[in-house]
């Protein structure tokens, strides 16, 4: 179900594609990874991002999928374990206030039962600061209000596996060309929740990218999100993910 609805928003993204080309850009990344013999695995990862800029106000959809799964060949009658899932959409809109500030609204829904969680709704309102934009370098702050309604895998003691919460949204982004192939981008996100204060979340991501041609291009990023309080049957606060993705960007 959740990989459906991130194929349908890359379906819409194509199809925007008769639109305006100065105001819509369009990226997906897709990178899949098979090991077989003594060690049999296979992974994929898809993500796709969509903006729509028509004059002061700018529309984005986006949305990722992973998955991956693990074999030990020396183990008989065991098929194929699953070792990650998760995926995440959303739309987001910004109104400019003026040419460096605009204010910013969002809902996002994202999953992943390895982290203890079967689903999260996300909503959003804040103030995005542009620092710069220009064709080489762009570099923004966002700063905001989240409410969280978490489903989590497990029940706590008193039977409750649906829980809400507010938090505040930092988010900070930098992006610039170091030549006509090659650029990097680096964001972070800082989420401090109100309601459960030792339940803090660190989302980040730094990436490198090659272009190939005018459309095609080959990216490394390595992504990690951190959450200093363990969902029941959780063990690690960390989890990461490097991928080598090739990256449709028009």
């Amino acid at each position: 179900m959740k990989l459906v609805l991130v194929l349908s928003i890359l379906s819409l993204t194509l199809f925007a594609q008769d639109k305006e080309a100065k105001a819509l850009s369009h990226e997906s990344a897709l990178s899949a990874v098979q090991t077989g013999g003594n060690a049999v695995s296979e992974s994929y990862d898809f993500s796709t991002d969509t903006s729509y800029k028509p004059g002061t106000r700018e529309y984005r959809l986006f949305g990722n999928y992973t998955l991956a799964y693990a074999d030990d060949p020396e183990v008989e009658g065991i098929d194929k374990e699953e070792t990650a899932r998760n995926w995440k959409v959303g739309a987001e809109a910004t109104q400019d206030l003026t040419e460096k500030v605009g204010a910013t609204v969002g809902q996002s829904y994202e999953g992943n039962e390895f982290a203890g969680y079967k689903q999260r709704e996300n909503s959003d309102l804040g103030l995005k600061y542009r620092f710069i934009r220009t064709d080489k370098i762009k570099s923004s702050f966002e700063l905001g209000y989240r409410y969280t309604t978490e489903m989590r895998t497990t029940r706590d003691d008193d039977g409750k596996d649906v829980f809400y919460f507010n938090k505040a949204n930092l988010y900070f982004t930098i992006s610039q060309k170091l030549n006509e192939q090659v650029s990097y981008k680096f964001w972070i996100q800082y989420l401090p929740n109100f309601t459960e204060a030792e339940d803090y979340q660190i989302n980040f991501e730094p990436s490198l990218t090659v272009k190939m041609s005018d459309i095609l291009s080959l990216r490394v990023a390595y992504k990690g999100q951190y959450d200093n309080q363990l969902n029941p049957g959780v063990e690690e606060r960390l989890d990461h993910t490097t991928t080598t993705a090739l990256v449709a960007k028009f």
